[in-house]
């Protein structure tokens, strides 16, 4: 069994190891900025900017069976997603808007409605299995016109002043940078406050 003849040989390995480690860490570094790089540009091509007036007339209810009136979060900063247990990149998305929910649910002018356009029991069943603190509805009679889409995960940004100044249609990583700003912009501006962080892009 080898060992070492000198405290200089125990330096030269520990030197060695202590850059293998510097070396890996700093691949791995890599490799994470890289991937949040290419998460914000993802974000970046699918949250569209909008302007159109927001249609509150609409009732969900809660999973307890409490209904809820939209028109009870007029004034608010609104992140809308629409979504469904059978649908791989809505619950690919969740974890995210969790992140994002913990961010904002403490500031009383910024709510979230996560909105599943099923019937309850799966619903229910989905929520028990998994630990997310954000509100989840359902439906209760068809979206507004506004609101309509073909596909799901949806999402929507609703300012103070009402209009629906964000839209996304795909599954996306929503604890990057881009809603953070436009959220943090709407709280003090309202829909002008979206324009600094969303570009003037067609739907």
């Amino acid at each position: 069994m080898s060992g070492y003849s000198s405290l200089g040989d125990v330096i030269k390995d520990a030197a060695l190891v202590g850059l293998l480690g510097m070396s890996i860490w700093g691949g791995a570094s890599f490799v994470h900025r890289h991937r949040i790089a290419r998460e914000e540009a993802v974000m970046n091509a699918n949250l569209k900017r909008t302007d159109f007036p927001m249609d509150y007339q609409w009732y969900l209810r809660t999973l307890n069976g409490t209904p809820v009136h939209l028109a009870s979060f007029k004034g608010k900063v609104l992140f809308i997603n629409i979504w469904a247990t059978w649908c791989p990149p809505c619950i690919g998305e969740l974890h995210s808007i969790e992140r994002l929910y913990s961010r904002y649910k403490n500031q009383r002018d910024v709510a979230f409605l996560i909105i599943s356009e099923e019937v309850s029991t799966p619903v229910v069943k989905f929520m028990h299995k998994h630990s997310y603190d954000f509100p989840v509805y359902l439906m209760l009679g068809q979206r507004p016109s506004v609101l309509q889409s073909q596909a799901i995960p949806i999402t929507f940004i609703v300012s103070k002043d009402g209009r629906i100044v964000g839209k996304a249609t795909s599954g996306l990583n929503w604890d990057t940078e881009l809603p953070k700003q436009i959220i943090d912009g709407l709280t003090i501006a309202g829909a002008e406050g979206a324009g600094g962080a969303l570009s003037a892009r067609d739907e």
